[in-house]
């Protein structure tokens, strides 16, 4: 048994010394055909945002790798935000438009004078958005969103 191990494994050390041949779709892999890689997800921050900066809005322009990915998070931070509220909204693979983050049910707002710090939210989807939307917010406040 032991001579069929050592024979197989001289097989392969000989055939990977000769340089072995990996391949792609069917074709050799190469600079103008590389593997692909798996996307390790994204994480995307601004901070100090205030009323006047209006919508934030996140797209594949500020993070490439938005739509490959199923988990996401937002987090928010209140920063020096004493009131006011901001509203999430997300765009799935393949929407015309933006939906109103919920959470069981409800529209997720985040109320300043009463927020638990930081506020995060999770979620499963493919997205290839988000829109953060202030009103009245008194003060700056941060945004952390990230996806796996």
């Amino acid at each position: 048994m032991s001579s069929v191990i050592n024979e197989t494994l001289l097989a392969i050390k000989s055939a990977f010394e000769a340089g072995v041949n990996i391949f792609n779709g069917g074709t050799a892999v190469s600079s103008s055909n590389p593997l692909p890689v798996a996307n390790a997800g994204y994480h995307y921050s601004v901070t100090g945002k205030t009323n006047v900066d209006g919508v934030v809005a996140l797209t594949s322009t500020q993070i490439p790798t938005l739509a490959a990915v199923w988990q996401n998070r937002i987090t928010i931070s209140k920063g020096t935000a004493t009131s006011g509220t901001l509203g999430i909204k997300i765009k799935l693979v393949g929407a015309t438009a933006y939906s109103t983050l919920l959470e069981n049910g409800s529209a997720v707002v985040v109320n300043f004078a009463s927020i638990a710090e930081p506020a995060t939210y999770v979620f499963d989807g493919d997205i290839e958005g988000w829109q953060i939307t202030p009103t009245s917010v008194v003060g700056a406040y941060d945004i952390s969103v990230a996806g796996h």
